[in-house]
């Protein structure tokens, strides 16, 4: 590591326009299926992996029972961090991921239209069992908002190496 590289505000990189920020997330966003979300309550922390689609890169979606721990803990702290990278990059390689403060609401089925869309371009197969509102009756997931408020994006071939750039909700487009 090289000193305070990793820690130092985005306002030290002026060179960054918000644009280059935005492309950077949408493409680890639209190259990357699964995200890492942490979780915690009473029982304590840990870890849920989990499928996602983004509707841009301050929206994601997220399918999943509501009855799981995570989703329960969701309703009781719906602000949580999200982690996601692709884990096959090569150690010595250069590295890309996000690590992101989301806010997180369950999607009422009758306003699912959004994240049915971004799931079903993402997932096509997705579509034989469900491609419309009615569909949630036959299965026991919900979808979920996740909201992004501040996102940490680490992307060494755009950025360079070791340099982590930090952006809120409105410098992601």
């Amino acid at each position: 590591m090289r000193g305070d590289e990793c820690t130092r505000p985005r306002a030290q990189y002026q060179a960054l326009d918000a644009e280059a920020i935005e492309e950077s997330v949408s493409a680890i966003l639209s190259e990357v299926n699964l995200c890492a979300v942490a979780v915690a309550d009473s029982a304590g922390s840990w870890i849920a992996s989990m499928y996602y689609a983004a509707k841009n890169s301050r929206e994601l979606f997220v399918l999943t029972p509501p009855a799981s721990r995570h989703a329960r803990a969701w309703h009781l702290n719906p602000t949580v961090a999200v982690a996601i990278y692709d884990s096959t990059q090569a150690f010595e390689g250069m590295k890309r991921g996000l690590q992101l403060l989301v806010d997180v609401k369950e999607v009422a089925t009758t306003d699912a239209l959004d994240a049915l869309t971004a799931y079903g371009q993402r997932f096509p197969s997705m579509k034989e069992w469900l491609s419309g509102p009615d569909d949630f009756e036959h299965i026991e997931s919900r979808f979920f908002q996740l909201t992004v408020l501040r996102a940490k994006v680490f992307d060494e071939p755009r950025f360079g190496a070791e340099m982590w750039i930090e952006a809120s909700r409105e410098e992601l487009g």
